[in-house]
């Protein structure tokens, strides 16, 4: 068995990693780096080719492997919708000519990313969680994990060499806004698996992740004291995490605010999940991703802004966002002083997100608005949770990806407390390198 670190060994993000079994091969995951992303003007990267989004380091760089092995790539699987994880799909994947098996709703927005990129969209293999395929020589498996996106599994592909367990982003949150608990049973019945392939995103943190639950019981406390005011109220998340969504538009409900849901990517998201009947927002929430209908929609919330509440993009600050137009004056809708901005999210912590955020907040001070901050809890597994599916496991190998070695070392620390010993049964790859187990 040979494990490729494609992508995301060296970083958070561009998830990429290729599991080859005697002749066939397996790519798991195919994402953006969304950091080098934000720092192309505009973030468009609809338009640019593949070789200068590789020197960008947009996405993964995967010459070599495809030119060695791509022949023998018999599908290409995807756990969840995130970008970091599917977005370099329409960018990377029709060379392979090999199908592209997820869930119904990651499917959903991988199909909307080959729209806006205009390439051909390949076969797809829609797969429930809790269900499985054969392909080749690979029996593959989906179990459901809470996370912060809807239908996000960890994958199980059994060969003839054993079983790989990839769990590349994942939680356990046992009281889920939408959807059902991680499948514990599922997860419990891969012991003895030969390979663990881990994220270490949030690995550092002691103590396990809370659960989203949480965030309504945070937020419900801020509306108490601003919802009932006759000031604008505008909240902002990721676009991806629709559970969260979805109770923020209850929530205000509550206070008896009329909702307007705006920016591009939320209203793709949400397109995605109303196809598949996965989730319904209520026909009195306006979801508008063009942006002549979002300046519209803002110019009559000018005329009255004690009646609606906006939930936008702009979390990060993103220069493109509805939330930085609006902090930038560049929208029909002016901030004044009082009104009230909701942060359910934290930052991502790289240093043009930091810049970009700081930006945006200083914007809104210099407006006299007055900020909510950190309304949020983590989609990733802390350090206890990832001791419980390590034990759980007990797999002969195991390999953390998903970040750099600052992160990846707190990975080995903990199998190393767990028996586990570096370069014996814990492995620690950079990109480009390459596996033999």
């Amino acid at each position: 068995m040979n494990i490729f670190a494609i992508g995301g060994y060296s970083e958070i993000g561009r998830n990429m990693t290729a599991i080859k079994v005697g002749d066939d091969t397996l790519l798991l995951d195919c994402g953006l780096w969304i950091e080098k992303v934000v720092e192309i003007e505009d973030g468009n990267i609809s338009q640019m080719n593949v070789i200068e989004l590789m020197e960008r380091e947009a996405v993964p760089n995967d010459l070599d492997f495809f030119e060695k092995h791509g022949r023998s790539v018999k599908a290409i699987v995807c756990t969840h919708a995130h970008l970091d994880h599917c977005g370099a799909i329409p960018i990377l994947a029709n060379k392979y000519k090999a199908p592209i098996i997820a869930t119904p709703f990651t499917i959903e927005v991988i199909q909307s990313l080959y729209e806006e990129r205009g390439t051909e969209i390949p076969r797809f293999i829609r797969l429930n969680p809790g269900s499985s395929y054969r392909i080749a020589s690979f029996l593959i498996r989906f179990l459901h994990v809470t996370h912060s996106t809807p239908q996000t599994v960890m994958a199980s592909i059994e060969s003839k060499e054993g079983e790989i367990l990839y769990a590349n982003d994942f939680k356990f949150d046992d009281h889920p806004l939408l959807g059902k608990k991680t499948d514990y049973s599922g997860i419990s019945e891969r012991k003895g698996a030969k390979l663990l392939i881990s994220d270490s995103t949030r690995i550092e943190r002691e103590g396990r992740c809370y659960s989203e639950s949480l965030v309504k019981e945070m937020l419900s406390d801020i509306l108490e004291w601003v919802g009932s005011e006759e000031k604008l109220l505008i909240l902002t998340t990721f676009s991806s995490h629709l559970a969260r969504i979805r109770m923020m538009v209850e929530m205000l409900r509550k206070v008896k605010r009329e909702p307007l849901l705006l920016g591009r990517s939320l209203a793709t998201y949400i397109e995605c999940a109303e196809r598949i009947n996965l989730i319904n927002f209520p026909k009195y929430c306006k979801v508008l991703g063009e942006k002549e209908k979002i300046d519209k929609a803002l110019k009559q919330v000018s005329h009255d802004p004690g009646k609606y509440a906006i939930i936008c993009t702009g979390n990060q600050g993103e220069p493109r966002s509805v939330l930085f137009r609006i902090a930038r004056d560049e929208t029909p809708l002016k901030l004044s002083n009082e009104d009230v901005v909701i942060f359910c999210s934290e930052v991502i912590p790289s240093p043009i997100n930091r810049a970009h955020r700081a930006d945006l907040e200083r914007r809104l001070r210099n407006k006299g608005v007055r900020i909510f901050k950190d309304v949020h809890v983590s989609g990733h597994a802390f350090r206890e949770d990832h001791r419980w599916l390590l034990k759980t496991i007990g797999p002969k190998y195991y390999l953390p990806t998903h970040g750099g070695l600052d992160k990846i070392v707190h990975a080995v620390e903990l199998a190393h407390e767990l028996g586990y010993e570096l370069n014996k049964d814990v492995f620690v790859l950079q990109n480009f390198q390459e596996l033999k187990i």
